[in-house]
């Protein structure tokens, strides 16, 4: 234990539990505060019914540094580390293997404080399901606090019901700087890779993503892939904000919608430079069992409904078993600031985007780029009609320029070159201004 005013370095020691099972908060290292530096050195085998499998840190400063590795480290929550104050600092090579939660957090719990995340180890997690009950946060778990990302992120195993098989963010920030998070996967859980919500309008989780990526190149390994009922790459849960400023999410497979990205109500996803998807070929793209491959954004009524903007980037090359190959708009409006909507494929309506602008859930795109440009281009709907966009109330004009009318020249700019499997309907587009 390490109180105020205390310190503690260790180098180069192995320190290994009794591989008894304890049944109160009794981690292997607890810092109330003061200062700790681990390095080159291992936490193994300990078993906390408590907080904190390795390590449970309420405050002070702790950094792990150099070839360190936490090994099979169990608790409640945190099998690896427990935070809930101070600053943490894990670099170099440091490792989380077989570290398990019964609840949340397989890797790592961080409840307020500030952990810098910059290893080029992996951070290896797990829960323990039990019966129907939801789990939270295979690897890490969110609360609060300030979370910042260079590592390679990647579960021990498949998951029934957890969500955020991945990483899971009920508040605070987490920024993705690098590196990758792979083989995140959940059968009924949402958000394979990421979970971010937040419990109330001002109170709200936020995901960003710099650099990096979420998704697998290894076409063979299904294991590799992140998987989910609902948001295979990211799911934004209601209060949650998903700030995609770079790297990219491909190769996320979604049993229900949503392949890449799905955007529940009252949340918002921003696009300012990722990649949703691929350049080139629908074998890298995110994919969904119903609709939405790219990005699905969910609406329960006009007035609450998902938010989805972008800027810059690409949501391209994604399937969709149903319609909406690229986005899947149930609602509300879609701002087109710039960027790209190609390359995506829907078996049935709206190879590019699927809408519907009735009443009940009145959704809108609003193409907002300072001048018209080849904006929703070389989609297919496969078998069914819209290449570009299907609006299922084609009585009303469901585009927009910059908030006003928009004239049918500047569509004719923003959407074309798509093809679409029936005949008799517009390959770009089935409502005209």
């Amino acid at each position: 234990t390490v109180n105020s005013g205390g310190s503690l370095a260790v180098n180069g020691l192995t320190l290994v539990g009794s591989g008894e099972t304890y049944t109160s908060d009794h981690p292997i290292i607890l810092v109330n505060d003061g200062w700790v530096s681990l390095s080159y050195t291992t936490l193994s085998n300990h078993t906390n019914t408590g907080n904190g499998g390795g390590i449970q840190q309420l405050g002070g400063s702790v950094e792990l540094t150099g070839s360190l590795s936490l090994n099979r480290c169990s608790a409640s929550r945190g099998g690896g580390i427990y935070v809930t104050g101070g600053n943490t600092i894990i670099r170099d090579y440091v490792s989380f293997a077989y570290c398990k939660a019964t609840t949340e957090g397989g890797a790592l719990w961080v409840g307020d404080g500030t952990v810098d995340i910059e290893t080029a180890g992996t951070m290896q997690g797990f829960i323990f399901e039990e019966g129907e009950t939801k789990r939270y946060g295979g690897v890490i778990y969110q609360k609060g606090g300030t979370i910042s990302c260079l590592a390679a992120i990647k579960p021990l195993n498949g998951f029934t019901n957890v969500d955020g098989a991945g990483v899971y963010i009920t508040g605070g920030s987490f920024t993705m700087n690098g590196g990758t998070i792979t083989g995140c996967q959940t059968t009924d859980g949402q958000g394979g890779a990421v979970f971010v919500a937040g419990t109330a309008a001002g109170s709200t989780g936020t995901f960003t993503i710099n650099f990096g990526s979420i998704g697998s190149t290894a076409l063979v390994y299904e294991s590799e892939w992140n998987k989910a009922k609902n948001g295979a790459g990211i799911y934004v849960g209601s209060y949650g904000t998903a700030q995609l400023y770079g790297g990219s999410i491909f190769k996320n497979v979604a049993s229900g919608s949503g392949g890449g990205v799905f955007i529940a109500d009252s949340g918002t996803a921003i696009i300012n430079g990722t990649t949703i998807g691929d350049s080139y070929s629908t074998d890298y793209g995110n994919s969904s069992g119903e609709n939405g491959g790219g990005v699905y954004v969910q609406a329960t009524n006009s007035v609450s409904y998902g938010t989805l903007s972008m800027t810059n980037g690409l949501i391209g090359f994604n399937t969709a078993t149903g319609s909406g190959g690229g986005v899947y708009l149930e609602g509300g409006t879609c701002t087109l600031n710039g960027g790209q909507i190609r390359g995506n494929k829907a078996t049935e309506n709206g190879g590019g985007v699927w809408m519907n602008a009735g009443a009940s859930k009145p959704a809108r795109i609003d193409f907002r780029q300072s001048a018209p440009g080849l904006c929703i281009t070389e989609n297919h709907a496969e078998s069914g009609s819209g290449g570009g966009v299907w609006n299922e109330t084609p009585t009303i004009d469901p585009f927009l320029r910059s908030g006003a009318v928009i004239t049918t020249a500047d569509l004719n700019t923003f959407i074309s070159g798509n093809m679409a499997g029936t005949p008799g309907i517009s390959n770009d587009y089935n409502t005209a201004p």
